[in-house]
């Protein structure tokens, strides 16, 4: 393994100076950005040598406040790198985009070699350049050359990406030199649009993008005119959004022989490296207070926001510590605040925090009331999960609404020690095409950042529609949806890192392959005895009203079945609220008598439990082990409670009259 020693690159200015050389021990060597080493390792093994950087860690620096421009000079151009392979030692790293053109990289004295060197390998294209026999690609510069634009250097004059392409692939098809190309900005070269609607210019682009990429001989150093050992030339595709880039580009190795790598969030590795070594320095802890929270007390501080701050990139971690430096005091609060500004600006436009969350349980199974039965399984659940025994046994929790599902998962996240995800699909379907799929790609980005961590899917049954006529997807959306999750679902990174929780009213309508992978169907049912609807009661009134237990007093008649049976969790909830309100409005104190206004509640509050208590059976009978029912819970057949609630459906969906009639 050789060591990276580098000069360090800016990631504000993205400058080079020689003076600021690094050198990092084996101690101290700041992990490899994931995506560096992908390219490293499949340039290397020969399967391409043209990629396609995408991402949302594209403008972000790694752990070590190297830019993306910066590693790709270190790793593939810089000198000063000790035992680096031949086959990694470029002699020049060139970038260009539309706006600056030609920009070289590397110390001041290298660049202006570079950029010499460079002029005097594409002199074959100078005469075209100089006769403006090329024409400039969607509004560049206009092929009449003014006076003082001839006397200008070649690279100045060849800012439109027709001559640039024109010079840049002069050079590629010689193998003295071995060049490092980084296209900055790829979609202004090879702009998403249709064959018939682009122009010509942009067409010759996108075509000649994609010889180079399928040129392994001439480009790619398998010609007999390249050092076996060296090796060929890279190019380096850079943009924010992979779906702005032309499909023939995007699409793939097979399309065009560009390879696409996610420039994604810092791992937790690269997350605790950076905070050890730039954030909770010992200086900075001298000046600023450190307060997590009592449940991470114990833990050190470091690796708890390093866990914390998943989904953020480095510069998000650096706001963070700044603003402990402001105030002299980081907190739990901070941290989640920068996180859902950060999913705001990520997904500004498109529902933002409301369809997306990051949250950081603080309360277990048994803080909520839920019943012995399930409590007992779904910790046994979590001590196997650990254990690493479950690694495909995800959950879909079924139930009316209003039973807790939302709750219950996120206990479930508290008692396994991880942070939960909260995607809410029914937010994020769009109108327009491809934007749901882009959606998701950008959640599961923020998931596999987040690693370990529980993803709980509220209403999954919208986005992962049934395929085999359970429910209609017109638009395809769902199909699409189910063909990105799917695969991702079995990436061995995510096997045994992810618990998936799912929660629907109605499982029949998600799709079957969908439901395999959600193995542990577990019904999440209104309370059934009247002890049980007690201890939710008991429950709601401490931890929502605030009742000292001491105080707490709920009749027989207000839990019994002719009074309550099949009331849900949240009907349980606002009767305590009714009951509350009914002591404001007569101006005395709930705790006071807490019996009588639950009697007076449970009289004027009425709930229809006619489509809640067929919702139950159905989840009832979709259970995967009988052991997550209530003890003695009489099953009903799935087809008969199907057809009960098809003939309500039909029902509530005819007008008055037609109702008479039938």
């Amino acid at each position: 393994m050789w060591t990276k020693t580098h000069d360090a690159l800016s990631p504000r200015n993205c400058t080079l100076k020689e003076t600021t050389m690094v050198t990092l021990t084996n101690e101290l060597a700041a992990p490899r950005p994931e995506w560096l080493s992908k390219i490293m390792r499949t340039y290397t093994n020969g399967e391409a040598h043209a990629f396609l950087l995408y991402g949302p860690g594209v403008n972000d620096c790694d752990a070590s406040s190297t830019s993306l421009h910066g590693n790709l000079y270190h790793i593939f151009g810089s000198k000063s790198v000790e035992n680096k392979p031949s086959r990694f030692d470029f002699d020049i790293v060139v970038r260009y985009d539309r706006n600056l053109g030609f920009r070289f990289l590397g110390y001041s004295e290298k660049i202006i070699k570079d950029r010499e060197l460079f002029k005097s390998l594409v002199e074959g294209a100078k005469s075209d350049v100089e006769s403006g026999s090329i024409s400039s690609i969607r509004g560049g510069p206009s092929s009449i050359q003014s006076p003082a634009a001839a006397k200008s250097d070649i690279l100045d004059r060849a800012k439109s990406p027709a001559q640039a392409l024109r010079l840049l692939n002069e050079a590629l098809t010689q193998a003295e030199v071995r060049l490092c190309v980084i296209l900055d900005e790829i979609q202004t070269l090879c702009p998403r649009g249709d064959w018939a609607t682009i122009g010509d210019n942009t067409t010759n682009a996108i075509l000649a993008l994609s010889a180079w990429g399928l040129d392994f001989e001439n480009v790619g150093g398998l010609g007999r005119q390249f050092s076996k050992k060296r090796g060929g030339h890279i190019i380096v595709g850079v943009c924010s959004d992979k779906s702005e880039v032309h499909p023939k580009i995007s699409m793939g190795s097979s399309q065009s022989g560009w390879v696409p790598v996610n420039v994604g969030f810092p791992n937790p590795a690269e997350r605790e490296f950076y905070i050890r070594q730039s954030v909770l320095t010992e200086k900075y802890l001298q000046r600023v207070s450190i307060d997590f929270g009592s449940e991470s007390a114990n833990e050190d501080p470091a690796a708890w926001l390093a866990g914390a701050t998943g989904g953020l990139s480095i510069r998000a971690i650096e706001d963070i510590r700044l603003n402990g430096d402001r105030h002299r005091i980081l907190d739990r609060s901070m941290v989640q605040h920068r996180i859902n500004r950060s999913i705001s600006e990520q997904f500004e436009g498109q529902g933002g925090s409301d369809y997306l969350q990051v949250i950081n349980p603080t309360h277990g199974l048994r803080d909520y009331g839920f019943p012995d039965y399930l409590v007992e399984y779904i910790e046994w659940f979590v001590r196997q999960f650990r254990a690493k025994k479950l690694r495909n046994a995800n959950i879909l929790e079924v139930g009316p609404p209003g039973t807790g599902k939302s709750i219950l998962a996120y206990a479930i996240a508290h008692e396994l020690g991880f942070k939960c995800v909260h995607w809410s699909p029914a937010l994020t379907q769009s109108k327009w095409v491809g934007d749901s799929e882009k959606q998701l790609m950008q959640v599961l980005n923020w998931v596999e950042a987040n690693l370990p961590c529980m993803m709980f899917v509220d209403e999954i049954d919208v986005a992962l529609t049934s395929r085999d006529g359970g429910s209609i997807d017109t638009s395809g959306v769902g199909s699409k949806m189910l063909s990105i999750l799917m695969p991702w679902l079995e990436k061995e990174e995510v096997k045994g890192n992810l618990l998936l929780v799912g929660a629907t009213n109605r499982a029949d309508n998600i799709d079957a392959a969908m439901r395999r992978r959600l193995q542990t169907v577990i019904p999440v049912l209104p309370p059934v005895t009247p002890e049980d609807r007690r201890a939710v009661l008991e429950n709601v009134l401490v931890r929502e009203q605030g009742i000292d237990m001491a105080q707490v007093e709920v009749p027989d008649e207000v839990v019994a079945d002719g009074a309550t049976k099949w009331y849900t969790q949240a009907n349980l909830s606002i009767l305590a609220e009714k009951a509350a309100s009914i002591a404001s409005r007569k101006d005395e104190s709930f705790s006071d008598n807490v019996a009588e206004y639950l009697r007076h509640a449970v009289r004027s509050y009425r709930v229809d439990t006619v489509r809640t208590e067929n919702l139950s059976y159905l989840a009832a009978s979709q259970a995967s082990d009988t052991d997550l029912l209530p003890p003695g819970f009489q099953i009903k057949q799935q087809a008969e409670i199907k057809q009960i609630l098809k003939d309500e459906t039909e029902y509530d969906n005819v007008g008055p009259l037609q109702r008479v009639i039938r």
